[in-house]
């Protein structure tokens, strides 16, 4: 069945899974609706980190609305249809990287700053994560983060960055695809979880694993970044 992504352009968005299109339809079974694929919120032309890290944003519940949420997500979903079509995919742990990098230096200093600015500040300093190595450091500094914030809610984000790229590290390690994938899957999930409060951070995630997805790799050079789709 040839792809029609104008099915994007008027779908409602609902939340969680659904037993077929006449039910509704989240983010992911429109991508597979507008692909001609099986219902599925799992469809076969996407990665598995994409994946995730739209359900979750799909299903965050703090939109005030459908058509909110809708108009959040569709720039993004139309971006993702594309990259299916084209048929562009990225190695596995490249998103769980770059999940993980986003975590620790962006949506957890977010969530530190009011409360914990030394935190927030040695987060957003640390070297990007591209490796294990990197992945393992991150990991160790926001577990220190956590801790100061026990108390606060700044603990959820920084756990979920310490997560990330725990799960980021072994990904790259592992030697089965099955165990890349879902690990990458969590470490993008976890990701989510700590930007789905705030749909700036939420866009800047889609926007990374999309970028990650276009350009086949993580880290992206200069000329990815220029080359990225709106």
């Amino acid at each position: 069945m040839t792809p029609d992504l104008t099915r994007l352009e008027t779908v409602t968005l609902l939340a969680g899974a659904h037993a077929s299109p006449v039910e509704g339809v989240c983010a992911m079974e429109a991508i597979a609706l507008a692909m001609g694929l099986p219902h599925s919120d799992v469809p076969a032309c996407t990665d598995a980190p994409l994946a995730s890290a739209f359900q979750t944003v799909n299903d965050w519940y703090g939109w005030g609305s459908d058509e909110a949420r809708t108009a959040f997500l569709r720039p993004y979903l139309m971006r993702l249809g594309r990259l299916a079509v084209a048929g562009k995919r990225a190695p596995l742990p490249a998103y769980g990287f770059a999940a993980a990098d986003l975590a620790v230096r962006v949506f957890a200093p977010h969530a530190l700053e009011a409360h914990f600015p030394d935190h927030a500040a040695k987060l957003r300093g640390l070297p990007a994560v591209t490796d294990v190595k990197t992945a393992r450091a991150a990991a160790y500094d926001a577990r220190d983060a956590q801790a100061a914030a026990a108390y606060a809610a700044a603990a959820t984000a920084a756990y979920a960055a310490a997560y990330a790229a725990a799960r980021a590290a072994y990904a790259d390690a592992a030697d089965a695809d099955a165990a890349d994938a879902a690990d990458a899957a969590d470490a993008a999930d976890a990701a989510a979880r700590a930007a789905a409060a705030d749909a700036a951070l939420a866009g800047q995630l889609l926007t990374r694993l999309l970028d990650v997805c276009e350009a086949g790799r993580w880290p992206l050079t200069d000329t990815d970044r220029k080359e990225s789709s709106p």
